[in-house]
């Protein structure tokens, strides 16, 4: 395993990133007049599709023209793939009306808002690619500012603990029940979990920053290989989502430190991960693998697209929630918070829940699973409009300075990105919220770990085994 730090580079002034924001806010203005000019509600218009799609493939050309990326595997790239993907891959099918339903496994779909969900997509889309590119030109330097090595014993010993008391409280047979249809009580093995994606992303930030400032460091084997063996146990019994998030975090700062993966070798990996997670999806609940319709490999990112129409429909209907259907993402920080706040309320408070039994209600339905929800229909549902070009333009902007930042070996944005790079893959299909939690639980761990290390002076002799 090559752990030679890549080379560092200097990126000047650029007039082309200035006039790319400039045509990128142009086209950005004229998707808004589309979008003002679209009735409330229409017949899904294939023509008006294709211009979008158009729009936004012209967009992310200029963009990554204009990154000139040398690494392929980092949040930008992952997280664009896949709101393309969830945003405008479904509406390509409409016109096979079976196998459109399919793709929102069979449940009903608000036509008529279909075409200014498109519009939606979009316009976040420019959003957060003006933010990126907004981030102010950067120096990254081959002295790195501070050559400071970090001892990780303490969030080492918090994972093995974490690990062992997720087992032992019933944490694996949770989940093998929740994927077989059986009776799942998870009593407090979520928040154990939470506790061990946390860690584990904090650890291995750590070690492959030690590893960057100091060739020689050993990494901790010991922890290192527990994160991978749990992520693989937590794989292997059908959680995509935790695993995922483990091994994400690892090769997302591997790849930005270590070896960059260009955009050949990151689109081999790309179809290898999709197609994986489509086999654990189906074997996890004893489906039958069928691969006639190629598209449905992406069910899992199709199914939450729907709910951009839904939240659409629900504001048309019923006016903004002004932040409500987002408070849980915040108020879910402390553990048990929502139940002892909200009770049975707690529905009201995320955009998920509130649309799910939304739409069980107009099935006649109970609530039977989860149809999850998107990061634009969560912000829509609350600010409209506005909300979507401001927090997009928001999001790109932080995690791009996130990355400046760390590759100049700020170690707390770099855990911060890290946690990032771990849900990559999911913030398209959740909240805009959804790696709040992540975040500050993660630079809660880090911090307790320096406090100790400089206020306690941990002896090194006591962590040799961890080293």
């Amino acid at each position: 395993m090559n752990f030679f730090p890549v080379q560092s580079v200097q990126v000047k002034n650029s007039k082309y990133r200035k006039a790319a924001i400039l045509f990128l806010f142009s086209l950005l203005l004229l998707t808004v007049v589309v979008y003002i000019l679209q009735p409330p509600f229409a017949n899904v218009s294939m023509a008006l599709f294709y211009f979008i799609v158009v729009l936004a493939g012209l967009a992310n050309f200029i963009y990554f023209k204009t990154k000139k990326k040398v690494n392929y595997l980092d949040f930008d790239t992952i997280f664009i793939f896949i709101f393309c993907l969830v945003g405008f891959s479904t509406t390509f099918f409409y016109e096979d009306r079976l196998l459109y339903r399919a793709l929102f496994l069979g449940f009903p779909v608000s036509d008529l808002f279909v075409n200014r969900g498109n519009l939606l997509f979009l316009i976040g889309l420019f959003g957060y690619l003006i933010g990126s590119l907004s981030v102010p030109d950067y120096l990254i330097i081959s002295k790195y500012y501070n050559r400071m090595i970090i001892n990780s014993f303490v969030p080492s010993v918090i994972l093995l603990f974490s690990i062992v008391l997720f087992v032992l409280s019933g944490g694996i047979s949770f989940y093998m029940d929740v994927y077989t249809g059986g009776e799942a009580v998870p009593g407090i093995s979520l928040h154990i979990l939470l506790v061990i994606i946390c860690t584990g992303t904090v650890l291995i930030a750590t070690e492959l920053y030690n590893k960057r400032n100091l060739f020689s460091y050993k990494i901790k084997k010991i922890s290192i290989v527990s994160i991978f063996l749990f992520a693989l146990v937590l794989m292997l019994i059908g959680n995509r989502t935790a695993s995922s998030q483990l091994f994400l975090a690892f090769l997302g700062v591997y790849t930005m430190f270590f070896l960059n993966l260009d955009f050949k070798k990151f689109c081999i990996f790309l179809l290898l991960a999709i197609f994986s997670m489509w086999i654990i999806q189906n074997t996890r609940a004893n489906y039958e693998i069928d691969i006639s319709a190629p598209i449905l490999v992406i069910s899992d990112l199709t199914i939450p697209s729907r709910q951009t129409y839904a939240a659409i429909e629900y504001v048309y209907r019923n006016g903004l929630t002004y932040g409500r259907t987002m408070s849980l993402g915040i108020i879910g920080l402390v553990p048990f918070l929502p139940s002892i706040l909200l009770g049975d309320n707690v529905r009201y408070f995320s955009t998920g829940m509130l649309l799910t039994e939304r739409t069980f209600e107009q099935m006649n339905m109970q609530v039977e699973i989860g149809l999850g929800s998107t990061i634009i229909a969560d912000i829509y549902l609350s600010f409209g409009l506005l909300g979507v070009i401001f927090l997009m333009f928001l999001l790109g902007y932080f995690v791009n300075k996130l990355y400046v930042n760390s590759m100049n070996n700020e170690y707390y944005s770099l855990i911060v990105l890290s946690v990032m790079l771990s849900n990559s893959v999911f913030i398209v299909r959740d909240s805009y919220l959804f790696p709040l939690r992540f975040i500050v639980w993660s630079v809660i761990i880090a911090s307790i770990n320096i406090f100790f290390i400089s206020t306690l002076k941990i002896n090194q002799k006591v962590t040799r085994y961890f080293l």
